[in-house]
């Protein structure tokens, strides 16, 4: 899939303020502007079909540590979806039903954005997973590390699904592809892991999104509220983008972001569209005309449902293998969820 890395820092000096509290100025003081740096990175869709057609990658392996409903979590395919669909036709099912739907979650630091994104399915709940999705958005010098403690994150989708592709798989372990059973056979749980990843996707959505990944430095007690106001800000003046919210943006919460970057990605339809401006602070990005072309023909993988994952141990039979293999994951869960650097 061919890519195209755009960066553009709009940085300028921040009058300094004493640490976690918000500035003493008056209302009529407050601006209603903060520079914001966009760091863009646009993935023109790729025309050849994800997976095996018509199945998109149900059936193939997911790995959570990496990033949060994405493409390039997937890993190899382990079911046998063509003869599973053969023999049980009415346990597959491709619903055409379209809608579109906003992802937006504030969070404190790293930590707590990852909590958040996992706690939207079953099987991650709870965990501090998908640390990639925040690594790869803002590592972009030795000298900085996006886990450190003083970052407030943002995490804005915009979904529009074309269709939903899931199967009702039992476990009984039959219909796993014959190359997958040798490697359980010869291969190392960590082999397995890395070939394979974590879980299996059971329940997919395929169609476009829009997301914006926003980081600032919070100069105030009140940081889950002060990271809302800055990616509301920043989706709004960056990509005229509005959320349910209605009320006015609260200057006070908006002014003590310092800092303040927004990391872009679209999926799906035709990134072409996606036209540049400016506003005052920050580089225009319009997605409205990009929107409409994000019909079904040009629909990719998008999202996992709630309960669209199974962990890979549980299609091993042999047992000694299937315990080997689940002790390795829950080991490799651990070390790589996210943790706070300072």
């Amino acid at each position: 899939m061919k890519k195209i890395s755009l960066a553009l820092t709009l940085l300028v000096a921040f009058a300094s303020c004493k640490k976690n509290q918000v500035p003493e100025v008056a209302k009529a003081e407050l601006s209603q502007d903060i520079p914001v740096g966009i760091i863009g990175f646009i993935k023109f869709t790729d025309p050849r079909p994800q997976g095996s057609a018509p199945y998109n990658f149900i059936g193939y392996g997911y790995d959570i540590t990496d990033r949060y409903n994405d493409e390039r979590s997937v890993r190899a395919s382990i079911i046998d979806i063509p003869a599973f669909v053969a023999i049980y036709p009415t346990r597959f099912e491709i619903d055409p039903s379209s809608k579109a739907y906003d992802v937006n979650r504030s969070a404190i630091d790293a930590e707590d954005l990852a909590r958040k994104l996992s706690n939207d399915f079953t099987l991650t709940s709870g965990l501090g997973v998908f640390r990639n999705t925040i690594k790869d958005a803002f590592t972009y010098s030795s000298h900085y590390n996006p886990l450190n403690r003083e970052y407030i994150y943002g995490y804005y989708s915009r979904v529009i699904q074309q269709k939903r592709i899931k199967m009702n798989y039992n476990l009984n372990n039959y219909f796993l592809s014959v190359i997958f059973l040798n490697d359980v056979k010869v291969m190392s749980a960590a082999e397995l892991v890395k070939k394979y990843g974590t879980h299996v996707l059971t329940d997919i959505r395929l169609g476009a999104k829009f997301n914006v990944i926003y980081q600032a430095v919070a100069k105030g007690l009140d940081r889950e509220k002060i990271s809302g106001a800055g990616l509301r800000y920043a989706i709004n003046k960056g990509f005229g983008i509005f959320t349910a919210d209605l009320d006015p943006i609260d200057l006070s919460a908006l002014n003590a972001n310092q800092n303040a970057l927004i990391y872009y990605e679209a999926t799906g339809g035709d990134l072409s569209k996606l036209t540049m401006g400016s506003y005052i602070k920050m580089p225009f990005f319009s997605i409205k005309d990009w929107q409409l072309t994000t019909t079904e023909d040009k629909a990719k993988f998008i999202s996992i449902d709630k309960d669209g994952l199974i962990s890979l141990e549980e299609l091993i039979a042999d047992v000694p293998k299937k315990t080997e293999v689940k002790e390795y994951i829950r080991k490799y869960i651990l070390d790589h969820q996210v943790k706070l650097a300072n």
